[in-house]
């Protein structure tokens, strides 16, 4: 989630957890992620609710990256999690 910039200085990072296990409707601060986009093999729904940051040293490797589409989803839902705008 974090920005380049920020990867590139920063020891942290911030991500967002990730399951395979939902129920439909999603929450506003859910985004469904279907393969092979972002290198998952399920359907899969991002938690923009549950952010955290942590120390890229967890990280064991990149799995794939979002389309455009899909990353305008997350960063709204961002916004709606931390209350930034109203639904």
């Amino acid at each position: 989630l974090q920005n380049d910039i920020a990867n590139e200085h920063s020891p942290i990072t911030v991500v967002a957890a990730i399951t395979s296990q939902f129920d439909h409707p999603l929450y506003p601060t859910e985004v469904l992620v279907q393969p092979p986009e972002g290198g998952l093999t399920i359907d899969s729904v991002v938690l923009l609710n549950q952010i955290r940051s942590i120390d890229k040293q967890r990280l064991v490797k990149c799995l794939g990256k979002l389309t455009d589409e899909t990353t305008a989803l997350v960063n709204q839902a961002i916004q709606i999690s931390l209350g930034l705008i109203e639904i």
